[in-house]
């Protein structure tokens, strides 16, 4: 009977410290409610943005949670001991990655629930995009959003305007005044067969789809006896909208010329084009000087030019005009052609001048000068035979 007594009273001992036991645990741990609200600059709630809360009450543990429509979450963790509470604080956000973190310190002493507002650096992506060819003609196509490789936006638009309205799905697409983040989106175009990319989401886009446009004022040969060679140009105007440029306009210039039923190739010569820029035009003559010898024994030049013009877009477009100058006369023979399609011509110009023994060329800005030169060589010359003259005369008096 004594053993009974003593295991029971045992038995009892251990159920009443048990109780005893979890009555203190349940009395000591208490627990501190944390409200995050998450918002952009202009206000908008954050949904769907992952919390992640290490309290210093307990640092072995991380607790997780999503911000709700609202941009709300709530953690309910120990509270410590002492007042004052710190928790490392991280949002993450879809493809964004981690776009805070930090440090906060609440007071548990005053209050078991506590509010941290968090505004972040960001707005809604909400943009619109104008999108013409480089005539500013409104044009219809493809866009494609990309942000560190992965793409969110695949749409369609039409009439030269493509829009972002800031959504993907159940979160918000973030733009930021940080020109490096702003560079971490990249733009495709797609326009038929033309596809361009544009690093950040530029808001005015000018996609080069059109071949350049060439109109020909006219082509002029003339024979210069005095000075041995046949003087053959061609004047025309270069048209690729707003992408025209001395900078950008490339041409391959092929001289072919005639003598005698044998045809020669002068190698094609790449170059730019002008030196000057007259809004959207470039009025572009090309020169050259063929010594007279090529066409020895022949009384005509036969000599035509074959212009390629490449444009930014790989686009080109050719020509093919031709010379025809007498030899037996100094008189220059004129070819003008009609304009297709028309284009409006503005002041100024710009020259080329080379030689066909395939001389550097030269670009000047008004070729009026040589052009008077050719001219007038006779007259040049005469003067100054007759100056020699009266100087001679001169010293034969005086002695």
């Amino acid at each position: 009977m004594i053993g009974l007594r003593t295991l029971t009273a045992g038995m009892i001992f251990i159920i009443l410290a048990a109780c005893l036991l979890n009555t203190s645990i349940n009395y000591a741990v208490s627990y501190v409610s944390i409200v995050i609200h998450v918002e952009l600059l202009d206000g908008t709630p954050l949904p769907n943005a992952t919390i992640s809360l290490i309290p210093s009450s307990d640092i072995m543990h991380v607790y997780t949670n999503s911000t709700n429509a609202s941009g709300i979450s709530v953690f309910n963790i120990p509270s410590p001991l002492s007042g004052n509470l710190k928790i490392h604080l991280t949002i993450e956000y879809n493809i964004y990655g981690i776009i805070y973190e930090g440090e906060k310190t609440i007071d548990t002493t005053m209050q078991s629930k506590h509010i941290i507002n968090i505004m972040l650096p960001y707005t809604v992506l909400n943009k619109e995009i104008r999108i013409t060819d480089e005539y500013g003609e409104n044009i219809s196509g493809h866009i494609a959003l990309i942000f560190n490789h992965v793409q969110l936006l695949n749409v369609n638009f039409s009439n030269g305007i493509a829009s972002i309205n800031g959504r993907m799905g159940k979160h918000i697409l973030l733009w930021s005044n940080n020109t490096l983040f702003q560079k971490k989106y990249m733009l495709h175009v797609t326009i038929g067969n033309t596809s361009t990319s544009f690093e950040g989401i530029p808001s005015n886009i000018h996609i080069d789809i059109r071949p350049p446009r060439i109109k020909v004022l006219g082509t002029t040969g003339r024979y210069c006896p005095s000075l041995g060679i046949i003087h053959v140009e061609l004047k025309l105007i270069i048209r690729d909208g707003v992408s025209t440029s001395k900078n950008t306009i490339k041409a391959i210039i092929l001289l072919e010329h005639c003598s005698m039923g044998e045809c020669r190739f002068k190698p094609g010569i790449k170059t730019s084009l002008g030196g000057y820029d007259y809004s959207q035009y470039m009025n572009v003559t090309i020169w050259y000087n063929i010594q007279q010898t090529y066409f020895a024994g022949g009384k005509i030049a036969n000599v035509s030019f074959i212009v390629s013009v490449e444009d930014p877009g790989n686009h080109r477009v050719n020509i093919v005009k031709h010379v025809t100058v007498p030899l037996n006369t100094a008189t220059p023979s004129n070819t003008l052609s009609s304009a297709s399609p028309t284009m409006s011509i503005q002041n100024g110009s710009a020259t080329i001048i080379r030689t066909i023994n395939g001389e550097k060329g030269i670009i000047a800005s008004n070729a009026s000068l040589l052009n008077w030169i050719i001219k007038n060589i006779g007259i040049i010359v005469s003067v100054a035979v007759a100056f020699i003259v009266l100087i001679l005369e001169a010293r034969y008096h005086k002695e």
